[in-house]
């Protein structure tokens, strides 16, 4: 069994008016290489760490095309929401695992060990244009709360721990905030992120603890191998 890691697949299958292209000429067909790049090095037996930003969606009905995509790919594959995700729900996380097929993990506060390897996951947040406001610092304390519920559910005893966040566990400015100390209280093994597109990322051995960056833009759209 490997391990990879890929986020912010941006997937437009359920909404193809959203031109990724726009973003940059790498962006165009994306959703190809994605499926092509994948199926190349994934194998039915490895685990897929999709660290948000999945579909463009609005409502979960509408992203069922873009989950039978990701059903298609080879092996189990493990989402946390991004900033994006508005078809997940906060709330809708047991009705989506429950409705999705089984080789789909949706995590949020919870933790799932596969071969003696624990991970565990969520949105997570970040301050950003200098400012945290009164609402997104209601939102900072719940995503803190889940990654802390997701680890605590996690045995003291366990061989490795990954943990997936959508945010980095820093600011804009590089500062470290609340949930690269909880990843630190717990002794992590493991974080992948994604969320930046441009502009500077950390990456390699940070504060003992090995971070990965893994948005899919920069790893043109091939899922990065962990372990």
């Amino acid at each position: 069994m490997a391990v990879f890691g890929i986020s912010d697949l941006h997937l437009t299958i359920a909404n193809p008016e959203k031109d990724m292209a726009i973003f940059g000429e790498h962006w165009k067909n994306h959703t190809e290489k994605l499926l092509s790049n994948w199926n190349k090095i994934v194998g039915e037996e490895d685990i897929v760490l999709v660290a948000g930003d999945i579909s463009w969606a609005l409502r979960y009905e509408e992203a069922e095309k873009d989950i039978e995509f990701l059903n298609k790919l080879k092996g189990t594959k493990i989402f946390v929401r991004g900033n994006h995700d508005y078809w997940w729900r906060r709330k809708a996380s047991c009705k989506i695992n429950s409705q999705t097929p089984n080789n789909m993990i949706f995590l949020q506060g919870k933790s799932v060990c596969i071969n003696d390897v624990w991970f565990t996951g969520t949105r997570g947040w970040r301050i950003e244009n200098g400012t945290l406001k009164e609402n997104s610092l209601k939102i900072f304390d719940r995503e803190a709360e889940y990654l802390r519920e997701g680890l605590k559910s996690i045995p003291s005893d366990s061989k490795y721990k990954i943990v997936m966040l959508h945010f980095p566990p820093f600011d804009e400015d590089f500062k470290f905030n609340v949930f690269a100390k909880i990843l630190k209280e717990h002794k992590v093994d493991m974080l992948v992120y994604g969320h930046i597109h441009m502009g500077e990322y950390m990456d390699g051995n940070i504060n003992e603890m090995e971070y990965r960056y893994i948005a899919a833009d920069f790893l043109n759209f091939n899922p990065r191998l962990l372990i």
